[in-house]
Parts: C-alpha cells; structure tokens; sequence
C-alpha cells in the first residue's frame, strides 16, 4: 500500500494573496490552513476637504498541525501607503481575535504568541507581520476516543 504524504500546514502570505480577492473575502486551502484579509482606506480632511489618503490591508492565515490543539494565526499587515497631508504614521490600530462561538460551549482557550495590541500605522508598517496561538487543552471536547472541539475565530482590525 503506497501512503499519500499529509499536507503541508502552512500557507504564504502569496498564497493567501493569490486565492483572496473578488468574491473571496475567506480562503482555505486544505483543512488545516485557511486565511481571511481586508482593506482599510483612510480619507483625510482639512477643513473639510479631502487633504489626502491613506490604505493598508490585512490578511490572517490560520494553521493547525495534524493532531494538534493549537491554532497559529500570523497576521500580516502590508501595502501600507499614504499619499498628500495625512495624520497616517499617528494613526492607531488595533489588532483582536475572538472566539463568539464554541462547540462544546465550555471550551475553554488558552492564547500566546506576540499579539501587540494597539500600535500606530507607522508602526505596524516596520512591524509588518506578529502571530497569535490559541490552545484548547484536552479532555474538554466531545466525549469518546476523539475528543473533538470546534470553533469560530473572528478578527478584526480598527
């Protein structure tokens, strides 16, 4: 008998570029690796006209390894521009991943990695990229030899 390899859990940032896009706002390759992303543009007044712009956009791949309880999330903050009078380097962002629903309900997660918080589009764009782990620990899932628990994960950036 000849065994198929498992697939790789990882995805590139190209990847997920590539399969983004119009209509695809949620990406998934496999099931272990998925990503989702967004575009902000910014208009900046003075006096009430517009004075200038700014954009970035963000993308979230999420990996799972096989037999694995933790979830890795890298975000990637990129085509970060502003063109005319902005107040863009100044500007705050604000990064968050939550779990709204879980399956069984009393999951409980534990959560690592470099999550920043709060931090100014100037420097984000040096920052460019930090990562996330959510873990659940064993024993919480359905019952039997399985132990499954599911989840829906949400991020937002403001």
């Amino acid at each position: 008998m000849i065994a198929a390899p498992e697939p790789a859990c990882t995805m590139s940032l190209d990847e997920c570029k590539k399969g983004l896009g119009t209509p695809n706002t949620f990406y998934l390759t496999f099931r272990f690796a998925a990503c989702s992303g967004a575009s902000f543009v910014q208009t900046w007044l003075v006096n009430g006209r517009p004075s200038g712009v700014s954009m970035f956009n963000v993308r979230v791949v999420g990996t799972i390894a096989k037999n694995s309880r933790t979830i890795g999330f890298k975000y990637y903050f990129t085509e970060m521009e502003s063109q005319g009078t902005t107040e863009a380097p100044a500007m705050k962002i604000g990064t968050k991943g939550k779990i709204p629903n879980s399956w069984p309900s009393t999951v409980r997660y534990t959560r690592g990695g470099n999550m920043p918080g709060t931090k100014t589009f100037a420097e984000l764009k040096v920052l460019r990229s930090f990562n996330e782990t959510v873990n659940a620990k064993p024993g919480q899932g359905s019952q039997g030899t399985t132990d499954l628990i599911a989840a829906i994960f949400l991020w937002s950036a403001r």
